[in-house]
């Protein structure tokens, strides 16, 4: 049978079109087949890995992860979790030339991860301790734990006692950043250690300048024993260290030192240093390509902005990491360009969002399409939305594409005032109060130098105004329209 000419034409280049698509097929599954991650390799090394995990470990004790790809230590990454016990959670890994790494002696015999959450419950106790003594200078604190007492196993309640080392870490913002005001705070920062349980074994400081820009450099305290504490002229020795860094480091085997306009410098961390493998696989997790994460820049913080690390590729994709070293935004758009994907459902992906940060039950998670609020409720029913995260999920894929933390608690969570008492205060301020609710709110003051966040009264008055009432000592805050200021930004 004859074939007309137009219909021949129009299978053959069906037939070359087939082809065509069929070799870039298979160049793409040799691409991701050679080692270098998805899809082929990802699922081998998944299977290895089970089987490993198998011979070991009972499997019906443990949740396992699909396996990521960690670009940036070149290995396949698989998290596995205990369903009973929270300290028990630890990764497995496998090398390029096929060795498999066992995390669980490093994270879980080691008593890293009881150790981190003791700090962080630990931390949560003393911080209205040290908000009460210190007030708004004090920006944000935080315990490190460096050793567990004999005996303690992960899943222990915690006890001050069960610490065998630990730091404690401040970050204040005062008027003056120097010597004197960096012996003074340690001094009173010892003695509530010693009336809340015991001092701390070392000590870390910064005090950042209140105004940004005035010359001012910021005094930072890394590592100080308790014996220096104990000091009586801490004051000078501060100034003594300020004066050459460098010889005092080699004296004393810690730092004392400025950054901005000060003298000296403080060493900065590397790329793989702030880019681990647990946390490369958590950012893989929920749709970032850390494989393209080959940039890091240093940032000065600001009271709205707690940034000091910049991990970036392009202007796409930006990790920004505090002081800390934890996640406190993401920037990854390169999620919509290339559809990179968490391979799970948006639920799924928030609990990626919750692993990543740490987030407990208190914090309360809004209902959304592709925008989603985590924010932070205490057991009375308080919201703070100064303690909360904005997730924007992209639309395409479930990866987050945008990811912004404030991580601010209030300056108490129970008011000293009744609300009869802060409606008088606020009549005593020629306020017409009008009777209405008066609810009581986390606020931050627009005028705020710190970035404080006080436990407020919304008094109504006039007929759409409400003005804001501290709680503590009745003073006037500020004043807002009668939409409720915890529901704003």
């Amino acid at each position: 049978m004859k074939i007309h000419p137009a219909v021949n034409k129009a299978f053959r280049v069906l037939i070359r079109a087939a082809l065509i698509m069929f070799a870039a097929f298979v160049v793409y599954m040799i691409a991701f087949a050679n080692g270098y991650g998805r899809p082929v390799g990802q699922l081998m090394a998944y299977r290895e890995i089970r089987a490993y995990f198998n011979s070991h470990y009972d499997i019906s004790e443990y949740k396992l992860k699909p396996a990521l790809y960690n670009f940036v230590q070149t290995e396949y990454v698989v998290q596995v979790e205990s369903k009973r016990n929270p300290d028990v959670r630890f990764i497995i890994t496998q090398d390029m030339d096929g060795t498999i790494h066992d995390g669980f002696e490093e994270q879980v015999e080691s008593g890293r991860n009881t150790a981190a959450r003791f700090g962080k419950e630990y931390a949560d106790i003393l911080r209205p301790v040290f908000r009460e003594e210190f007030g708004s200078e004090l920006d944000s604190l935080g315990v490190s734990a460096y050793a567990l007492s004999p005996g303690v196993s992960p899943g222990d309640a915690f006890d001050p006692s069960n610490l065998a080392s630990f730091a404690l870490q401040l970050y204040f913002y005062t008027d003056a950043p120097d010597a004197d005001k960096a012996a003074d705070i340690l001094k009173r920062a010892d003695r509530l250690m010693r009336e809340n349980g015991r001092s701390a074994d070392f000590y870390n400081l910064r005090i950042y300048p209140r105004n940004e820009g005035d010359g001012q450099a910021t005094i930072v305290i890394n590592r100080m024993p308790l014996a220096f504490i104990e000091n009586d002229d801490l004051s000078g020795l501060i100034k003594y260290a300020l004066s050459d860094p460098e010889t005092f480091f080699e004296e004393n085997g810690f730092g004392v030192n400025t950054i901005g306009t000060g003298p000296g410098n403080m060493p900065e961390p590397s790329l793989n240093e702030l880019l681990t493998t647990e946390l490369a696989a958590d950012l893989e997790s929920i749709g970032v390509d850390t494989g393209a994460l080959t940039k890091l820049e240093i940032v000065d913080p600001t009271v709205k902005d707690p940034s000091c690390y910049d991990i970036s590729s392009t202007d796409k994709i930006h990790i920004y990491l505090d002081a800390d070293r934890n996640v406190v935004g993401i920037s990854n758009f390169a999620a919509e360009d290339n559809g990179l994907s968490a391979q799970e459902s948006v639920p799924k992906l928030l609990d990626k969002v919750r692993k990543l940060l740490h987030l407990g039950d208190d914090y309360i998670c809004s209902d959304g399409y592709t925008s989603f609020t985590f924010t932070r409720q205490y057991p009375s029913g308080l919201e703070n939305i100064y303690e909360s995260v904005n997730v924007q999920v992209s639309s395409r894929a479930p990866a987050v594409t945008v990811l912004r933390r404030f991580n601010v608690p209030p300056n108490r969570i129970e008011p000293v005032l009744t609300k009869t008492e802060a409606a008088e205060a606020a009549k005593n301020n020629g306020y017409a109060v009008n009777g209405g609710d008066a609810p009581l709110v986390c606020y931050r003051p627009p005028d705020s130098k710190t970035g404080e966040v006080r436990l407020a009264y919304e008094i109504p008055f006039g007929t759409a105004l409400r003005v804001m009432i501290d709680a503590e000592n009745g003073d006037v805050l500020g004043e807002v329209a009668m939409k409720s200021a915890s529901k704003r930004q």
